[in-house]
């Protein structure tokens, strides 16, 4: 996987310099790890975003959607037909931790607990025709306790 995200890293990029191709017609999925967040103690209003530019290479329907890894549990997005031939901005964004069902913690967010976010990615159940990924990134975003808010993003 370590590769395979250097190909994908370089956010962002909205013409497919370089891309990432899942195309079978059976369910398939792709996660990268990374280095944990550092978002402050007393942080709020936490939400956790998959972002990615997607096509596929033909008329017929397929689809994807981005996924994280929390609590050593997989967690998909509903998924997407993307765009024949267009290189398309997308967001799957997660404003409550899925294991728990509960607002994301600092701790879970920052990797530590039984709730921790710990990868990211995509998951197809059809990709049929051939789907191109570029540009595959985390962010989280979340209210400092002193007021304000800010995003954290992870490139590995």
């Amino acid at each position: 996987a370590g590769t395979r995200y250097t190909v994908v890293d370089d956010h962002p990029d909205s013409t497919g310099v370089d891309f990432l191709t899942h195309g079978t017609t059976t369910a398939g999925n792709l996660t990268f790890g990374y280095a944990a967040f550092a978002v402050p103690a007393g942080s709020t209003s936490i939400s956790v975003d998959v972002i990615y530019y997607d096509q596929k290479t033909a008329a017929q329907a397929c689809n994807i959607g981005g996924r994280l890894k929390v609590g050593g549990l997989y967690y998909n997005a509903a998924t997407h037909n993307p765009a024949n031939g267009t290189w398309t901005l997308r967001t799957d964004s997660w404003a409550t931790n899925p294991k728990s069902a509960v607002a994301w913690t600092v701790d879970d967010v920052n990797g530590v607990g039984a709730n921790n976010l710990t990868a990211f990615g995509w998951v197809s159940t059809d990709a049929n025709p051939t789907v191109r990924l570029s540009s595959v990134i985390v962010q989280v975003t979340y209210a400092l306790a002193s007021g304000g808010q800010r995003r954290m993003v992870v490139f590995e």
